[in-house]
């Protein structure tokens, strides 16, 4: 029994030691898209592809509206902002329903209720995505701010890249948590590598991603990609 704890110790150290590595490797692929190569306008030879951002919210209301308006006013000209009210108490929806008014991009789903086997905020993301019409998916929180150019400069490395999935990372800075900055992303700004998450979907109905639940899309949906 003692070799067979020392074995399975030695397996599992191994494993460990394999993933740190594989991480290691992969850095130095990783580009800084705040660099002047990634500052295109088309970010491809084929134009601007259309982007769907997806924002789930619950109870935000102190949050959203800025969090709507930034979005709203990014430097591209081929997207939509999705808002999903998550069956908040507060005024989370009306604002939501206020900011809608002035901007046609903007387009707003309220839930009152969770189906069965269902997570909230992953129901809001999968309602969402199920109408949007981009050919990329941004998935982003209530409380996460946009600088003007983030999503050209992102898309532009993901296009040139062929990406089928990039994670933008926000700068570390304590006066602006969670801000992506617009003179600079931290090195580690996209990702390829997926990690695995969980997800209360159908066990029938496999989750895919890296650092956000997106589940699989249906078959009419498998054209997207996410940002």
């Amino acid at each position: 029994m003692h070799y067979f704890h020392w074995i399975a110790g030695t397996i599992l150290a191994l494993a460990w030691f394999s993933r740190i590595v594989d991480a290691a490797l992969g850095m130095p692929s990783v580009a800084d898209v705040s660099q002047p190569e990634w500052n295109r306008s088309p970010v491809s030879s084929a134009g601007n592809p259309r982007v769907s951002i997806i924002v789930p919210a619950r109870n935000e209301e102190k949050e959203i509206a800025q969090a709507l308006t930034q979005l709203l006013a990014l430097d591209y000209d081929n997207y939509e902002v999705i808002a999903v009210n998550d069956r908040s108490t507060d005024r989370t929806g009306e604002i939501m329903e206020e900011i809608q008014k002035q901007s046609p991009r903007l387009k707003v789903i309220h839930h009152e209720a969770l189906p069965p086997s269902w997570l909230g905020k992953t129901h809001a993301m999968w309602t969402a995505a199920n109408a949007a019409t981009g050919d990329w998916l941004l998935f982003t929180d209530a409380d996460v701010l946009f600088q003007p150019e983030s999503l050209r400069r992102a898309l532009a490395y993901a296009e040139s890249e062929n990406a089928d999935q990039r994670r933008p990372v926000p700068a570390n800075d304590h006066e602006a948590a969670r801000r992506i900055h617009d003179d600079r992303l931290l090195p580690d700004d996209v990702r390829f590598r997926p990690s695995p998450v969980e997800s209360s979907r159908p066990e029938n109905e496999r989750p895919h991603g890296s650092g956000r639940i997106q589940p699989d899309p249906p078959q009419h949906l498998r054209s997207h990609r996410h940002v």
